[in-house]
C-alpha cells in the first residue's frame, strides 16, 4: 500500500473512531452512531520541508471537539476533527522544522467551518514568527479568510498552500502543504 493510500485509510479510521467517541461521549446508544448529524472535518497534511516537522502550538476553539492534529510529520499526516455540536468548529495548528537550507522556521494553518463559511488562513516564516502565536489575531484573521490559502516568506524560501471544501452540515475536506 503506498504512503497515500495508508494515511487515507489511517484518516478514515480515525474519522470513524471520533464518530464512536463523540456518541459515547453525548450518551448516545450504538444504534445512533450512523444518524447523529455531527460536523466532521478530515485532513491531509503534506510536509515538503527538509526533515520532519513537530506542533509548535495547536488551538481548537471548540471544547466540543474531538480529534487533533499529527504530532510528529515525516512527508505526510492524516487527522480528523469532530464537533457534536451542529454550527461547526475552528481550529489551527502550528508546526516546526527545517526550511532547505537548515534554518528553523514555521508554518501554520487555521480554518473555520462555521457561520464564517469554509475558510482557511495560512502564514509561515522564520521560528521568531512564531515564538508567541497570537490566536487571538489568527481568528480575527479567518474573518477574511477565503476557501483557499497561499502564503510564502521569501526569505526563508517558505510556503504553505492550504484549501478547505465542504460545510458544516456535510462536512469538510482540507488539504495543506508546507514547503521549504
Amino acid at each position: 500500500m503506498n504512503e497515500e493510500a495508508k494515511e487515507s485509510s489511517v484518516s478514515k479510521d480515525m474519522a470513524n473512531g471520533d464518530r464512536a467517541s463523540v456518541v459515547i461521549d453525548q450518551g448516545l446508544d450504538n444504534s445512533e452512531e450512523n444518524s447523529v448529524n455531527i460536523n466532521m472535518l478530515m485532513g491531509t497534511l503534506i510536509n515538503s520541508s527538509l526533515g520532519s516537522i513537530n506542533i509548535l502550538s495547536r488551538h481548537i476553539w471548540s471544547e466540543s471537539v474531538v480529534g487533533d492534529f499529527p504530532y510528529i510529520m515525516s512527508t505526510m499526516g492524516a487527522f480528523s476533527l469532530v464537533d457534536p455540536i451542529i454550527g461547526g468548529f475552528k481550529a489551527g495548528v502550528a508546526y516546526v522544522g527545517r526550511n532547505h537550507v537548515g534554518v528553523q522556521c514555521g508554518w501554520l494553518i487555521a480554518f473555520a467551518n462555521n457561520s464564517l463559511g469554509t475558510v482557511v488562513y495560512a502564514d509561515c516564516g522564520p521560528l521568531s514568527r512564531f515564538n508567541i502565536i497570537n490566536w487571538a489575531q489568527i481568528e480575527a484573521n479567518l474573518n477574511q479568510a477565503s476557501y483557499i490559502a497561499y502564503v510564502s516568506d521569501p526569505m526563508t524560501g517558505t510556503s504553505v498552500y492550504a484549501t478547505v471544501s465542504g460545510d458544516a452540515s456535510s462536512g469538510s475536506v482540507l488539504t495543506a502543504t508546507f514547503n521549504g
